[in-house]
């Protein structure tokens, strides 16, 4: 049986995560790599590698009207202004642009956690309620970084962290993806009670030259930031998407 569209519930079809327009940067000669892997690991800690020769990744998460209506709107929005960083071109960042890249970014965690039914992040009804208000559930920081290396790639890392600490249990969504020039971060968090100030101490954000964008979005934020970047593709971007440690459920890093 098709699954449901994990957005609104509708019949589901078979859709790409990557957008059409970030399909196109990701095939170009320059940007082939020999290999691909992805890596998961499941709910009882067992890891699990293949290999893929292609950086589309097809998922039955969505439905053709969600695809074709408000999920194209935001793509043709983020397009515009993901294009011109990924080529790394300097950029001075809006409110309203701040915040296309992280309803960009939230949509784009949301299909990537739906891929891993045995565990997900996000809730039936928080997805539901992302399609009507794009707000998303806990507590949400986004970091932009810059890539100055030459493997002119791309990186997608995410994964639940929890905690059982007594005093305030939180499970955290951290997405990492690299896509040329572009280092894109977030950090979701859902605690037990209301004091995010705790949680965001434990989490040391250490020594990453990166811009954070914090809503509501209220200030103008220049990329790239200032000072030293990447410049390993795969070994820093992955100690980047491993920076918050914790315990982790799931991973996948094509």
């Amino acid at each position: 049986m098709p699954r449901s569209c994990i957005f609104c519930g509708g019949r589901s079809t078979k859709e790409h995560v990557w957008p059409t327009w970030l399909l196109s940067i990701l095939k170009q000669p320059s940007w082939k790599r020999e290999q691909l892997h992805v890596i998961s690991t499941d709910q009882h800690g067992n890891r699990y590698r293949r290999q893929q020769h292609t950086p589309e990744i097809v998922t039955r998460a969505v439905c053709g009207q969600c695809n074709q209506g408000w999920m194209s709107d935001l793509e043709t929005r983020s397009s515009d202004v993901l294009r011109p960083m990924i080529a790394g071109e300097d950029k001075t960042l809006t409110g309203r642009q701040q915040e296309t890249i992280t309803k960009w970014v939230l949509k784009t965690g949301m299909v990537l956690d739906s891929m891993y039914r045995e565990i997900t992040f996000y809730e039936h009804n928080e997805r539901l309620s992302f399609r009507e208000t794009q707000i998303p559930p806990g507590y949400v920081t986004f970091w932009l970084g810059h890539y100055s290396g030459s493997d002119f790639g791309s990186f997608t890392r995410h994964g639940i962290l929890r905690t059982e600490r007594s005093s305030n249990p939180y499970r955290s969504f951290v997405l990492t993806m690299s896509f040329g020039r572009l280092v894109l971060q977030a950090c979701n968090t859902k605690i037990a009670s209301s004091a995010p100030e705790e949680v965001f101490d434990y989490f040391v954000p250490g020594e990453w030259n990166t811009v954070e964008l914090i809503p509501p979005f209220t200030d103008e934020v220049r990329w790239p930031p200032s000072g030293s970047s990447f410049d390993d593709s795969e070994k820093t971007l992955l100690k980047f998407s491993e920076r918050f440690g914790g315990s982790t459920d799931v991973y996948i890093s094509p």
